[in-house]
């Protein structure tokens, strides 16, 4: 292959020419054809459809040369500075940066890129939908050196620098943003925050956080989870009730009912951390995924935030992951509640009466995986598992009570069954637009892996043996607290796994970044963090290496089928100044 036939198939990813039909051209160029300098590479003569042009991307986002005028299906490949360039279709001059042009999936439309597909390397979590953002506070200007966090909790300390939950919620800290050793930030959205009545949507904080990713060019993943934290109350067919004091000082609360229709299911469960016996856990009003108007409800809530960020088409462009979602429990991982405690509730039991059956949550993770695939074309859809996290109900409604016997059916459901079923299902029905992710990766273990203790997932690690893209998410801070875990952690996921998307917490790029970002363990990987993005990119890149992971070119084939000529426009993705914007122009003949 030719070299610049290889340059055009590597950076095209919305006009998808295979490298077999390149090289059919490539055999009617005339040898030798020069580089005018205007980044044309012409063959027999400028009437054929076979000619490239070059575009160079500078360190400061402004094109060379900055106008081109090309012949109908002529293509044009944007060599980039470095990794996060990319350039976004604009309507016209007049619009400059603000707001670019809405995304088309019309291939012949669309040029902007590059359209990442399940890019790996290193993402950090933003705060969760119930956490407050993370802010650096010096210890000799607080109130009380000692304590400078005060009554927000303390994440962090580097010197006199503390690391204080008292930020705005759901807030990614602008050093986040701008650190160089990562590829992008996790979303993690509240169901009830975007769409908190029916027909209502505040994408306020969503729109925050994702200007301020395409503005440091970034990549970002988004998931919207329900559960306890996240289920809006509208959806419920009943008035929640909360008990007071028992006094006429503290009557019972009652939380408006927004007339959704879902019938409103109570459940107490303590999830993957149970305390002392008898402790019932977190109480939570849940609806059934299964219920057709639930799936109504959260999959229109997903399709308007879809048309949202496709009415940009920058936002959209840097859209790296998408997770199906809608059965939680505490978090955005696909679980539900699922113990049966005699002293509290019995989940199972709860979920049987409402007509939870294995193949009504199959449905439901059928219908969704079709509808995302709808709503965000060309994205890459990664499940977050728990690998036992449903109730063990059999087909007949039988489940595990608290003696441990089965109560109707004649056949237990096996605890990691459903799960297991769901991503065979997924990965026959989207191949490799379906990744799968596991939360909880740990140190290396000095156990033999698979099977040893602490080794990575084996859900994910044999989906990612049988080819599929694979990512996990670290522990929690409390678990993984240190650069030292955390290199020891990546090193699990290189050694013992297919993985090439790695979430770290915040708290953790934060450490690395008041140490200058330098080696997070001399003794261990001896790589910084941007190390590791890199490696976990470059994985990425060999496994898949016919989809575009993010190239350091970009190239698009344009068609004039009109009788005058057509113009079109665009910008730097990261780096167009509203008060002196740079665009890029190309004309192209009929």
């Amino acid at each position: 292959m030719s070299s610049w036939v290889a340059a055009l198939t590597a950076g095209c990813a919305l006009d998808p020419t295979s490298a077999a039909e390149h090289e059919d051209e490539a055999e009617h160029a005339v040898p030798g054809a020069p580089d005018d300098g205007a980044g044309e590479l012409v063959a027999s003569g400028d009437s054929q459809p076979f000619a490239l042009h070059y575009v160079d991307v500078d360190a400061d986002g402004a094109f060379d040369p900055p106008s081109l005028t090309i012949g109908n299906g002529h293509t044009v490949v944007w060599r980039f500075h470095d990794r996060y360039d990319s350039i976004v279709r604009i309507g016209s001059p007049a619009a400059a940066c603000d707001p670019p042009a809405p995304y088309s999936d019309d291939p012949s439309v669309e040029f902007t890129g590059p359209m990442p597909v399940a890019p790996g390397g290193v993402f950090a979590l933003n705060p969760s939908p119930d956490s407050d953002g993370l802010v650096m506070v010096d210890a000799r200007l607080a109130l009380d050196r000692n304590d400078p966090c005060g009554a927000d909790e303390d994440r962090g300390q580097y010197f006199d620098f503390h690391l204080c939950a008292r930020g705005e919620p759901g807030t990614t800290m602008m050093s986040t943003w701008e650190d160089p050793g990562i590829t992008g930030v996790y979303l993690r959205l509240a169901w009830s925050d975007i769409n908190p009545g029916a027909g209502v949507y505040d994408f306020s904080i969503l729109d925050r956080e994702v200007d301020r990713a395409v503005r440091h060019g970034k990549l970002y993943s988004l998931s919207i989870e329900a559960g306890r934290k996240g289920t809006p109350d509208w959806i419920f067919d009943t008035n929640a009730r909360e008990p007071g004091s028992g006094n006429r000082l503290s009557p019972p609360i009652v939380r408006p009912n927004g007339g959704g229709g879902v019938p409103r299911l109570t459940f107490e469960d303590q999830g993957s951390h149970p305390d002392e016996p008898g402790d019932c856990g977190a109480s939570m009003d849940l609806g059934a995924p299964f219920d057709d108007r639930y799936q109504d409800h959260y999959f229109g809530m997903l399709s308007a935030v879809a048309d949202h960020l496709k009415a940009r088409v920058d936002w959209y462009r840097a859209l790296a992951y998408v997770k199906p979602s809608g059965a939680n429990l505490f978090t955005a991982e696909n679980r539900l509640p699922k113990e049966c405690d005699p002293d509290c509730v019995c989940n199972p039991e709860v979920w049987a009466n409402a007509g939870y059956r294995p193949r009504y949550l199959y449905e439901f993770y059928e219908r969704q995986l079709a509808e995302l695939a709808a709503a965000f074309p060309g994205k890459t859809m990664v499940y977050q598992l728990i690998q036992a996290g449903f109730p063990r109900i059999n087909g007949a409604g039988g489940y595990v009570d608290a003696d441990g016997q089965l109560t109707a059916g004649l056949a237990e459901i096996g605890g990691t069954e459903q799960t297991e079923t769901i991503l065979e299902r997924s990965i026959d029905a989207w191949g490799l637009q379906f990744a799968v992710q596991h939360a909880g990766l740990q140190p290396k273990p000095t156990a033999i892996c698979p099977g040893g203790d602490g080794c990575p997932q084996q859900l994910v690690v044999d989906a990612g043996a049988a080819g599929q893209i694979t990512a996990f998410q670290t522990q929690n801070i409390h678990e993984i607290a240190d650069l030292v875990a955390l290199d020891s952690t990546l090193r699990n996921a290189r050694d013992n796994s297919e993985a090439t998307m790695i979430e770290i917490y915040e708290e953790l790029l934060w450490q690395s970044q008041r140490r200058g970002g330098g080696v997070l363990d001399v003794a261990g990987s001896n790589q910084t963090l941007g190390e590791w993005d890199e490696a976990l990119r470059e994985r990425r890149a060999g496994r898949l290496p016919e989809t575009d992971a993010g190239p350091i070119d970009h190239a698009h084939r344009f068609t004039n089928p009109g009788v005058n000529e057509l113009t079109v426009y665009y910008v730097h993705g990261s780096k167009c100044d509203p008060d002196a914007p740079v665009y890029g122009q190309i004309t192209v003949r009929p």
